[in-house]
């Protein structure tokens, strides 16, 4: 038994694929799958196409096959809305979609949202929400909170109390420093007591010095000891004498050292 030829055909291309075609009623099944084209012979005729795929809109249209031709139709779906939920872990914050004021439930076309989470004392939050083939967006906010010194309405009181006065009397004349002077007037003394002392022996020693090497030695040695206490005795007396300068209660004294021909300290008193 001979079939008769199909020369009557439809091809369908859908852009964004793959997707189920259907053919006048739906109920009759799936005649072809578009991945993202098909093509399917039909009878010459007016017919009802219906494309069907999952988060998209349904898309239809109609054409017209006469005999012995192919008919192309290309079809471009639109994606189903998503619901967007925002969830805000402050109370009593205001949230708002594209400008919008935000009310849950609520859906979004799909493409970019800007959604805009805020509340007095806290950062506001800007976050994007792109939606598409219809799936559901879900947004868990946490604000954060802005520290207390940078509230524009922030206002610290604080009460300013009466000072009391305080009088300090003059410093006697034994300042810590005349005090330090007397203490290195007695050390500068008993250098020089110390240093007395030694160059007697030193001298004693001389005159014995031709009998024994041994007292020569031990002359030598008192000499160099009681020129060391001469030094220290010297030394102390200058310092004691800058101190006592210095530390009077009522002058000020400037110490300034001179490196010339003849070196030394340029002492400069005021009263």
């Amino acid at each position: 038994m001979l079939k008769p030829r199909v020369t009557t055909f439809l091809e369908v291309t859908v852009t964004n694929g793959p997707a189920r075609v259907y053919i006048d009623r739906i109920s009759r099944g799936v005649s072809c799958e578009a991945a993202p084209s098909c093509r399917l012979a039909l009878s010459p005729g007016d017919h009802k196409v219906t494309v069907k795929r999952e988060g998209f809109k349904l898309g239809t249209d109609r054409v017209t096959v006469a005999n012995g031709t192919t008919v192309a139709l290309t079809v471009t779906l639109t994606d189903e809305a998503s619901p967007l939920t925002v969830r805000v872990a402050q109370p009593g914050a205001s949230v708002t979609v594209d400008g919008a004021a935000y009310n849950a439930p609520t859906a979004v076309a799909a493409g970019s949202h800007e959604v805009v989470v805020s509340l007095e004392g806290h950062e506001t939050r800007r976050l994007a929400a792109v939606a598409q083939e219809g799936k559901p967006i879900d947004l868990d906010v946490t604000l954060t909170r802005i520290p207390a010194e940078l509230h524009s309405d922030h206002r610290i009181e604080i009460e300013l109390l009466p000072i009391a006065r305080v009088v300090v009397p003059p410093p006697g004349i034994w300042t810590p420093r005349r005090r330090a002077a007397v203490v290195m007037g007695g050390v500068g003394l008993a250098a020089l007591g110390t240093g007395v002392v030694l160059g007697r022996q030193a001298k004693q020693l001389e005159i014995g010095a031709p009998q024994a090497s041994d007292l020569d030695q031990r002359g030598r040695s008192r000499a160099l000891q009681a020129n060391v206490a001469f030094g220290i005795a010297g030394g102390a007396a200058i310092t004691a004498g800058i101190l006592w300068l210095t530390g009077a209660p009522a002058s000020r004294v400037t110490v300034t050292p001179r490196l010339d021909k003849a070196a030394g300290l340029d002492l400069a008193v005021r009263f």
